[in-house]
């Protein structure tokens, strides 16, 4: 196979992976030639990213996988409005780290890692569901917040696990959960969205990715050693994927590395839980709560569409479009994610 021909298929597969939410599995199919810049640190950004924790609490689901949570609690009382974090694809609870840093002194907040995520098990694969993830999710629920009102924040695939708790447990939309915040995520049709490439690519990158991944998930030891060697191509497709504005080297490091530490196994069966996932049954529930909607404008892999088409669902819904953000949002606009938290908890405060 020619030079050109190797580096047009790990071009191709770099994108993918990136696309995907796994930057770092990037560093198995393209070479560092490939960039011919190299990135460097940006002076002054010492920010710590993925230090802030608490003591763990466990979780047990409903098969039995364990699953990590923690809470901060500058509130003792139980009974205080808590704001339950459910992360994305190929992330874990870290990915909020400036809310944690930002919002504890307004109130109780819990996160949790995603099965097959973070330090949680990974349970059975045939277990690794959208629907699985919204049965986690009450159980998170049922046990770090066994009263008091609840603010829900998912982002991503974490905004789906919420629309699949809905399907499981309507009941509690109205009763326990006052709010819902959905951020970058979709009720369907993720396979459709073209990667910000021209749609013949596009669909054709999403056509190959289980196929890809499938190979890949019999290779975890060459995929860690390809992950921590690392490369410049990792960084410059997981920064296109993930934000719309200039960032740090840092934090595109850091969502690189939260990629990279999940299993290639996991990141595959999750791309086909998310593949076939349609929750816009269950989104009239949302009705019963505040709904708020977070997009960004610059999203390559949940678009603007999809969150329209919550919001048309979801009657009574607020829309808020970021500019000059990406998939990431949570990390890149933390301001405005961190201003609409405070707002919506203290609505919720006000109709208590």
């Amino acid at each position: 196979m020619s030079a050109l021909a190797k580096g047009g298929k790990a071009l191709v597969l770099g994108t993918l992976a990136a696309a995907f939410g796994v930057g770092a599995v990037a560093g198995v199919v393209a070479e560092r030639a490939l960039i011919g810049r190299n990135l460097r640190k940006t002076p002054g950004a010492s920010e710590p990213f993925g230090s802030l924790h608490s003591e763990k609490i466990e979780v047990v689901a409903i098969d039995g996988v364990k699953l990590h949570a923690e809470v901060d609690a500058a509130f003792d009382n139980s009974n205080e409005v808590t704001i339950l974090f459910s992360h994305g694809y190929a992330l874990r609870m870290d990915e909020f780290h400036f809310q944690r840093r930002d919002l504890r002194h307004i109130a109780r907040m819990a996160f949790y890692d995603q099965r097959g995520h973070g330090k949680s098990e990974a349970g059975n694969r045939e277990n690794r569901t959208i629907w699985q993830l919204g049965s986690d999710l009450n159980s998170v629920i049922e046990k770090v917040c066994p009263t008091g009102d609840i603010v829900l924040v998912g982002h991503s695939m974490g905004g789906m696990a919420v629309q699949a708790l809905a399907k499981s447990n309507p009941e509690i939309f109205g009763s326990r959960i006052k709010a819902v915040i959905l951020i970058c995520t979709s009720s369907g049709g993720v396979t459709q969205v073209p990667l910000g490439l021209p749609d013949f690519i596009g669909k054709f990158i999403q056509g190959i990715a289980p196929g890809v991944t499938n190979v890949l998930a019999g290779e975890q030891n060459f995929v860690d050693k390809s992950r921590e060697a690392g490369n410049d191509l990792t960084l410059l497709l997981t920064r296109r994927y993930s934000f719309g504005s200039e960032v740090s080297v840092e934090l595109t490091e850091f969502v690189a590395d939260m990629h990279g530490h999940t299993s290639i196994e996991v990141i595959g069966d999750y791309l086909k839980a998310i593949s076939e996932f349609d929750g816009k049954e269950f989104l009239p529930i949302l009705q019963n709560v505040s709904t708020t909607l977070l997009v960004a404008k610059d999203d390559l892999l949940t678009p603007i569409s999809h969150s329209e088409e919550i919001a048309k669902l979801v009657p009574n819904s607020q829309l808020i479009v970021v500019p000059e953000s990406g998939h990431m949002l949570p990390l890149e606009k933390y301001l405005e994610l961190n201003e609409v938290i405070t707002n919506v908890v203290k609505k919720v405060r006000t109709s208590a």
